[in-house]
């Protein structure tokens, strides 16, 4: 849409989620490249990959680019919570979606036909055509015994005979028809680029998807559209997100993000102090870490309606200590039920994972607990809360804005590494 100053927006939409670090480069590097620096303003809702259980709400207001926590997902909770009627919402809308993807493969369809017979002779040919079908039944019944070649011949030979006054009403006809096929063709197209199909539900995906709104002045919306589009993740990336988890995906955006729901630092502290989630978990702790205790915690969680990778984060910098690896052994049965109602267990591991080398990294533990790293962990993989794979992987990734206490951790935690690696081959 197009508007007065050379100003105009354009929607973007997507099934597939933005690459943290591509959507990092295109939309908070300063200035922006390419169409984008067109941009003055941008919102709606995003799916960023490293977030599969959120939304992520994104704005833009002059150079200033952010993207926020938003609510979660339909998908991410159960749809015995959801409310009356969503779930059949979404399959009306899926389903209208369906009957406009066939219409547009039967528009297409159409466009080609037309495209053939605007291709077809000119539109003296298409007289010849009309004045054929006007008199073929005359000239079939004055020449009862010519075959069909014959009868075509003598059609042609008597068109050709006509005066220019008499072809005159044949060659009105066919242009008429060309204009009306060519009107159609182009309607058909419009049609086309202006009723794409589309569904908030995806079958394997769910509500997941991205809508933003994007203003600009002097903008080249499709210009711009392709280079957001260029910042999903690619069609081989997303087999890989399946398989492996979002954990190998680095995300500049992470530590805004995790300070906006409340983990860590001064954040976290800002939280307590207003009453917020953690201070209501620490408020249902009642003593030390047991299970009988851990278990009063996560009725808070549950009656709260806080995700299972929000607790484990606050289960790490909370609640766990120097004596990290015999507090897991105690309270087993309960931190295996937890990791049980995750939606998500790959990416829960990661959440475990990224607690893990909280703990042993933060300031609050003895430094001594960073040699303690395999012993965590292996209490963590002998209560199936840690998969081989997903540890192998993770040993391999480093967060870019943290790349040295990653590193610090990993060496730390070789002993465990070289273990499972050993494990895997042992026949």
């Amino acid at each position: 849409e197009t508007v007065e100053y050379g100003i105009s927006s354009f929607v973007f939409r997507a099934k597939r989620p933005f690459h943290p670090e591509r959507l990092f480069a295109a939309m908070a590097s300063r200035p922006r490249q390419g169409a984008l620096a067109g941009l003055l303003r941008l919102k709606g809702f995003a799916w960023l990959a490293t977030q599969p259980n959120r939304q992520a709400h994104a704005a833009l207001a002059g150079t200033q680019f952010t993207l926020s926590p938003g609510p979660p997902w339909w998908v991410s909770i159960p749809r015995a919570q959801w409310p009356e009627g969503l779930a059949e919402e979404f399959q009306a809308e899926e389903a209208a979606a369906e009957k406009a993807k066939h219409e547009m493969y039967l528009a297409e369809q159409a466009e080609q036909m037309l495209a053939a017979q605007l291709a077809a002779p000119p539109p003296a040919e298409h007289a010849l055509y009309y004045y054929k079908r006007a008199h073929r039944a005359a000239t079939e019944e004055a020449n009862p015994e010519a075959d069909p070649a014959a009868l075509v011949q003598l059609m042609e030979e008597r068109f050709e005979a006509l005066t220019a006054e008499e072809r005159a009403p044949f060659e009105e006809k066919a242009a008429d028809e060309q204009q009306r096929t060519s009107a159609l063709a182009a309607a058909l197209q419009l049609a086309q680029r202006d009723a794409t199909p589309y569904s908030p539900w995806d079958a394997e995906h769910g509500d997941r998807r991205t809508e933003l709104v994007c203003i600009g002045r002097e903008l080249d919306g499709e210009a711009a559209s392709a280079q957001l589009e260029a910042c999903l993740l690619t069609a081989d990336e997303m087999v890989l997100l399946k398989e492996e988890g979002w954990g190998w995906l680095p995300d500049p955006f992470a530590p805004s993000w995790l300070k906006a729901l409340g983990h860590g630092g001064a954040e976290h502290a800002h939280d307590h102090a207003h009453g917020g989630p953690a201070d209501a978990l620490l408020g249902g702790m009642g003593g030390e870490m047991t299970e009988a205790n851990l278990r009063g915690v996560m009725e808070v969680a549950s009656k709260q309606g806080l995700p299972t990778d929000y607790f484990l984060g606050f289960l790490f910098e909370e609640l766990l200590n120097e004596n990290a690896a015999k507090q897991i052994k105690q309270c087993a049965p309960a931190l295996r039920e937890l990791f049980a109602a995750s939606p998500d267990k790959r990416r829960t591991q990661w959440t475990i994972l990224e607690g893990v080398v909280n703990l042993v990294t933060s300031p609050k533990h003895p430094s001594w607990l960073l040699k303690k790293t395999p012993v965590i962990l292996m209490a963590l993989y002998d209560i199936d809360m840690l998969e081989e794979d997903v540890v192998i992987l993770w040993s391999r990734s480093r967060r870019p804005a943290h790349a040295e206490v990653d590193m610090k951790v990993r060496e730390a935690a070789a002993p465990f590494i070289k273990w499972l690696r050993e494990a895997e081959v042992e026949p």
